[in-house]
């Protein structure tokens, strides 16, 4: 492909591979939108701050929030807590399920990981529901893993999950209260708020931004052969380093891979809403068309906040830190120091994100503010449990 018009036949071969309208279910929010409040509940707020303050007001809240993290038990699904790894693409989560599958295996532990189990590579997303595992890893959304542990506790443990969810509430003033008990009272089944609601141990991986979406483009769109014809012959998808700021701007927002997933906004689609691929991989502080603010971007940044901080961090760029942080959270997953050295499903492609071409970052962050965002509250998260690790090491 010539470098003058690689731009537009990029760009052409590339819309050929939008999805067609891929509708996941938009499941209703549980928690409200809109702000985090002193505790780490999600609530609403009457003024809407800016993305960047609602993001440092969860930094700042994130001492008390890891305060909350204990070491992890070894996982079990019969006592009613089984262990989930919540795997970000192309953040180094491959070597991090190759050691849950070992400390799992060594400890006999039922469990479902995609390609280092006996079970298949895909589905990869969607999760067994014929009986809860001790230990589940890969790329697994948090709003099916609450309703998949819920559902199967109910067959084990139905009252103390009933008991569990229990309050009490009072009927309107206009009321009948003969008929709503003792003193006008009804008891009922409530959903608990984000912050107090954990059903599994949980870990995820995170990677910075730019890295992150120039190795999701070099392995999964570039690396494995993706090409599309165009009728006078068959174009292959050019590599990271050979895209302009502007071949980001037109690709990111319309590519996807064989698996109709898209590049940007990936912790998104692991801790959110389940929404629509296209919207999640063009999800943005305004809307396109009137450039006003877009409630559905802080909506989503607040559930997603207050479910990552739930789960133990691991930053692979950060290895030997991560290693202090899985030894002490999670000291049933052996072969910890392993962590700096193994390598599974890297690209083949030696470019970096340090050799991209002039304003390509920038292009990239553009797109993925949500994720850039997130990075940074987890990156505070990982800080916090790291220093703790370290002082009790």
């Amino acid at each position: 492909m010539a470098r003058g018009h690689g731009f537009s036949v990029a760009f052409s071969a590339m819309a050929l591979l939008v999805t067609a309208g891929l509708w996941a279910d938009f499941t209703n929010s549980d928690c409200g939108g809109g702000g985090g409040g002193r505790d780490g509940h999600v609530r609403p707020s009457r003024k809407t701050p800016s993305p960047a303050a609602e993001a440092e007001g969860w930094i700042q809240k994130a001492p008390n929030l890891v305060a909350r993290l204990k070491p992890a038990a070894v996982p079990s699904a019969s006592e009613g807590r089984p262990f989930v790894f919540f795997h970000v693409r192309k953040g180094g989560g491959s070597v991090l399920r190759q050691l849950i599958e070992d400390g799992a295996a060594a400890r006999n532990l039922t469990r479902w990981i995609p390609c280092h189990t006996p079970e298949l590579c895909s589905p990869f997303s969607l999760l067994p529901n014929d009986a809860l595992r001790d230990v589940y890893a890969s790329h697994v959304n948090f709003a099916d893993v609450t309703k998949l542990t819920t559902e199967l506790a109910m067959e084990t443990k139905k009252e103390e999950f009933l008991k569990s969810t229990m309050q009490v509430v009072r009927p309107r003033e206009d009321g009948d209260k003969a008929e709503a008990g003792a003193g006008g009272a009804v008891t009922v089944h409530t959903l608990p708020e984000e912050g107090e609601r954990k059903s599994f141990d949980c870990l995820t991986n995170l990677r910075s931004t730019v890295s992150r979406v120039v190795s999701c483009w070099n392995y999964r769109m570039n690396q494995r052969g993706q090409s599309v014809g165009l009728g006078h012959g068959w174009h292959k998808i050019p590599s990271g380093n050979k895209l302009s700021a502007r071949d980001w701007s037109a690709m990111l927002p319309v590519a996807y891979d064989q698996y109709m997933t898209g590049c940007n906004n990936e912790i998104a689609r692991l801790f959110g809403d389940k929404i629509d691929e296209k919207e999640m991989n063009t999800l943005s502080p305004t809307r396109a068309t009137t450039n006003d603010p877009n409630p559905m971007f802080l909506h989503q940044f607040n559930i997603i906040a207050a479910r990552m901080a739930k789960c133990v961090i691991i930053i692979p760029e950060r290895c030997e830190e991560s290693i202090a942080v899985m030894r002490h959270y999670l000291p049933w997953i052996d072969g910890a120091d392993q962590l700096c050295g193994l390598k599974m499903n890297a690209s083949n492609r030696k470019e970096t994100a340090k050799e991209l071409t002039t304003n390509s970052s920038d292009a990239i962050l553009a797109m993925n503010q949500l994720d850039k965002l997130l990075v940074q509250f987890g990156e505070a998260l990982f800080d916090i449990q790291y220093k703790i690790a370290k002082n009790k090491s």
